[in-house]
């Protein structure tokens, strides 16, 4: 588990939320975890980069699944608003009805792709876990940039490009997992 000191209502929240996930995977196949364990190391991943980056007030979560990271955070980050898109039923549906059990008010699924998605927030991140290429990614997220968006993906080591991003960022590691945070503004 990583350092971050959890609350035990956020603790039990995350558990439920792994219960709610493990059993809808069940039926659904929304998720590769079929475990407990496998779920919790998701779950560690999700809120990871709670160690080294402030959350703001709106966040995107682009590619949604099965509420990974967006989920998670919205658990450790009451006072932040999530919106999740996610396109695919199943999915879509299991974020609703996560997000009904769990009772979180901070959260808001659409039902789109980011390219069909259109909002005048001013989001202050943006993250996605494997939803394409981060040069790919980057070009579709630029029309929700503000001055301070900044960008979070999550990577698995083999899947981080060695390309040249024309914008400023760091990379975070973690147990399997590469962090890239992309400060497209700057």
């Amino acid at each position: 588990m990583i350092k971050t000191q959890l609350h035990h209502i956020q603790k039990a929240k995350l558990q439920d939320f792994t219960n709610l996930a493990l059993n809808y995977n069940k039926i659904h196949n929304i998720t590769g975890a079929k475990t407990q364990h496998q779920f919790a190391k998701l779950v560690n991943d999700s809120i990871f980069p709670l160690s080294f980056l402030s959350f703001g007030q709106n966040i995107l979560d682009v590619g949604a699944g099965a509420g990974l990271p967006s989920l998670a955070l919205a658990i450790m980050c009451e006072q932040s608003q999530f919106h999740l898109l996610e396109p695919a039923g199943k999915k879509y549906a299991f974020l609703n009805y996560a997000k009904l059990k769990l009772e979180l008010d901070n959260v808001q699924i659409y039902p789109q792709r980011l390219q069909d998605f259109n909002s005048n927030i001013d989001f202050d991140l943006i993250c996605s876990k494997a939803f394409c290429s981060t040069s790919q990614f980057l070009q579709l997220s630029l029309k929700h940039c503000s001055t301070n968006t900044q960008i979070l993906l999550y990577k698995s080591p083999h899947s981080l490009e060695q390309e040249s991003l024309q914008y400023p960022y760091q990379t975070y590691e973690h147990e399997n997992s590469v962090f890239l945070l992309i400060s497209p503004s700057s």
